[in-house]
């Protein structure tokens, strides 16, 4: 009886499935051209989810966007951000799809915006309209695909919400597109999630490459040996039949022995689930430009977002000795499925220091001193290149001693591990010809990561040195053991933020008889609770950092220190630059940064800007000054390098039409048009620029991609001189304006 239940069962899932795909092919597809992508649904954006799909309109503007079901508009929305001129159109079956980005309209929508811009006052207007008030049916033409409001190029920009306006995955509820290649896995990170975890013994997130078996079956060849609570996380990304660009996934779901410990699909979420983006997506591994990862357990609660499964676990835990078979199924909207298996395993790691090495000009020997048969596996390092890292083979002479050929400086440092019987890796050494002699040179740096918080030194040239940590404390020397974790970097022990408290100084010292300080630097930081609210100042009250209860999920230690940067190409640098520290942890709110302004010198247009060290460029943020002028303030979210720039340089004016002092037909002037154009700090919006024509404000059009204004006359201009006055300020208060006569013949 229960065999003819369950055969019931599946008939009507299967039933159910079928009527739920004939529902979903109903939908048009809502350009009127070929089924071309460059963003799925839920893709990562900064600080945010993508919630709709991106259709391909190759870069140019004005493709026919097309009603996919019968229904009525229900709100207009023009804006030269965000959205720009987007079309809301409310469905028979309830759903709300949204077309973004657009060009224009039809013309009788047009003439409807046009009406609501005089009604506002303004170009920016949100307008919703009665239902039933406009209609449309199937397959009706609604408006033209465009570039305008906040884009990096010509889209659609195309979502489907539901009944509560909330986000639904579009190839869930009504559109398709022909799919048959499985997702791409191209690497696994594990995330240390406690002080006392440790991955293949260290305590830093590790990433592990992948070995692909076929086109949709992936491995990790070593053993990886794990201690306490870890989180897995994985960077994949899916590829989709006749479509040029990478996209995000669906679905993943975890093994841990046949038990699943996470699942997650992308079928909805609700507009609230974006605070919570950098808790399912690795946030540290981003900010080190690893790439994006997303989270394999659920972290700060989060298993409450919409498309995470309720009984998904917080972290993963292997019993001690023992051995856990991990299997990682990634899958995309057709079904197509990849899998990538591991093997993880708790156990102590230990270097395997019982080796002597001797090198002889372009070669060296590795003798180990063991009766066990050691399987050893080398890498080369460079001095003078801290990424460079390349296997090298070996020759075996004898029982356990081993030759490396073709060691040439500078590529002559000796990454050492050894492999044992069960496939697990010891951590590596590392051997060099001794150049202790040489003079060290280095820096400090800090990394605070959710779990704790690392001291490292790394040294400019490596050297065979061993290093000490030193932190004065409440005016005492506390000392602590670093370890080497690479040819180039020592480590401390990992640190929690309340062990830095009231920490002023930090030096390192080679471990020589007499404790040589190599380098020393001092220590600005306090300590945020996630209880408390907070207000310090830093750097002898040069900066003042302000932030809510809950601004971090955890105990935080925030610092910061000055930084030589260059200066910017447009601008003067007012001062110092600031580096504010964590950068690898996500802020949950926002925190006020000021800035002290020198009394010497007060700026007309000046500005906190925040510089981006990879492509070397400054970039403007909202700020204003305090009460007494004494300090510039932003609101900041993520730990950056900050300073002020004063910017003199006003926006410039080309292409106008008409000219100033030009003569025209009146057939021939049918709009006012130029491009306005700010290299630094930019325009805001449409209400830093002013138009007039013959004395009389107009309402225009700004596209901010394009950089270009337009203003489509309203009637035929008369025969004689007409009056055009054009003003323009930039987000610092510079101001262009451009005015004068031209003259209809």
């Amino acid at each position: 009886m229960k065999h003819k239940i369950h055969n019931f069962q599946k008939i009507i899932a299967i039933c159910f499935a079928f009527c739920s795909l004939i529902q979903c092919q109903n939908y048009l597809w809502p350009v009127k051209a070929e089924k071309a992508l460059t963003a799925v649904f839920a893709e990562e954006r900064p600080g945010r989810y993508h919630t709709g799909i991106d259709i391909r309109t190759f870069g140019e503007i004005g493709y026919p966007l097309q009603a996919i079901e019968n229904g009525y508009v229900s709100r207009i929305q023009t804006s030269s951000k965000k959205y720009g001129k987007t079309l809301y159109l409310t469905l028979e079956d309830g759903n709300t799809v949204v077309y973004a980005h657009l060009d224009h309209f039809t013309p009788e929508i047009d003439n409807l915006v046009s009406a609501l811009h005089q009604y506002y006052g303004k170009f920016s207007i949100d307008h919703y309209l009665k239902k039933n008030e406009y209609k449309f049916t199937k397959g009706d033409l609604i408006g033209y695909s465009g570039d305008t409001g906040g884009v990096s190029g010509p889209h659609l920009h195309f979502e489907i919400r539901d009944k509560n306006q909330q986000p639904l995955n579009p190839f869930n509820v009504g559109l398709s597109i022909p799919d048959n290649i499985p997702p791409v896995i191209n690497s696994m990170a594990i995330i240390p999630l406690h002080k006392n975890s440790k991955i293949n013994g260290i305590s830093e997130e590790q990433i592990f490459k992948v070995k692909k078996i076929n086109e949709t079956e992936f491995i990790i060849m070593d053993t990886i040996n794990v201690q306490g609570s870890i989180g897995l996380a994985v960077n994949a990304f899916d590829k989709i039949t006749n479509q040029e660009f990478n996209f995000g996934i669906y679905g993943i779901e975890v093994h841990q022995d046949e038990e699943i410990v996470y699942s997650m699909k992308y079928d909805n979420m609700k507009w609230i689930d974006s605070k919570e983006l950098y808790t399912e997506k690795n946030y540290s591994l981003a900010r080190k430009g690893k790439g994006k990862y997303y989270h394999l357990f659920t972290r700060h609660g989060n298993e409450s977002l919409s498309f995470i499964n309720d009984n998904s676990k917080n972290k993963l835990m292997i019993n001690e000795n023992t051995f856990s078979n991990i299997s990682i199924k990634v899958f995309d909207h057709a079904g197509n499925t990849s899998f990538l298996k591991l093997v993880l395993h708790n156990g102590l790691v230990q270097k395997n220091n019982n080796y002597s090495i001797s090198f002889n000009k372009n070669n060296c020997l590795i003798k180990f001193d063991s009766k066990e048969k050691i399987s050893p596996i080398f890498h080369l390092n460079n001095k003078l290149d801290k990424h460079y890292r390349k296997h090298v083979n070996h020759i075996t002479l004898e029982h356990n001693l081993f030759k490396i050929e073709n060691i040439n400086y500078p590529t002559n440092i000796i990454e050492i591990s050894t492999i044992s019987k069960s496939g697990l890796k010891s951590m590596p050494t590392f051997s060099m010809e001794n150049n202790n002699h040489e003079k060290t040179i280095g820096k400090i740096s800090l990394k605070h990561y959710e779990h704790g918080i690392f001291i490292i030194f790394e040294e400019k040239i490596p050297s065979t040195k061993e290093m000490t940590l030193i932190l004065k404390q409440n005016d005492q020397l506390h000392s602590h053991a670093m370890e080497r974790k690479s040819a180039f970097q020592h480590y401390s022990q990992i640190f929690s933020p309340n062990d830095l408290k009231n920490v002023s100084e930090i030096s390192v010292h080679s471990n020589e008889i007499n404790m040589t300080e190599i380098f020393k630097t001092n220590l600005h930081g306090k300590i945020v609770y996630p209880d408390s609210m907070f207000n310090f100042s830093l750097l002898d009250n040069e900066l003042i950092i302000k932030g809510d209860k809950n601004t971090f999920h955890d105990t935080t230690f925030i610092w910061a220190n000055l930084i030589d940067v260059p200066k910017p190409k447009i601008g003067t640098l007012i001062g110092k630059a600031y580096q504010i520290q964590p950068r690898l942890i996500p802020y949950e709110k926002e925190i006020q940064l000021e800035i002290n302004i020198s009394k010497d010198y007060f700026p007309n247009h000046a500005s906190i800007y925040y510089y981006n060290e990879k492509k070397n460029t400054w970039h403007y943020m909202p700020s204003s000054f305090n009460a007494d002028s004494t300090h510039l303030i932003t609101k900041i979210l993520s730990g950056e390098i900050f300073a002020i720039i004063n910017e003199t340089q006003p926006p410039k004016f080309s292409n106008l039409i008409p000219e100033i002092n030009g003569t025209y037909f009146a057939s021939d002037v049918k709009h006012i048009s130029f491009t306005i154009e700010d290299q630094f700090s930019g325009i805001d919006a449409e209400e830093d620029i002013i138009i007039e024509l013959d004395g009389k404000r107009v309402i225009f059009e700004y596209n901010s991609y394009q950089k270009k204004i337009r203003y489509p006359l309203k009637y035929r201009l008369n025969v004689g001189k007409h009056k055009l006055y054009i003003k323009a300020k930039d987000r610092v208060g510079n101001i262009s304006i451009k005015q004068g006569n031209f003259i209809i013949k």
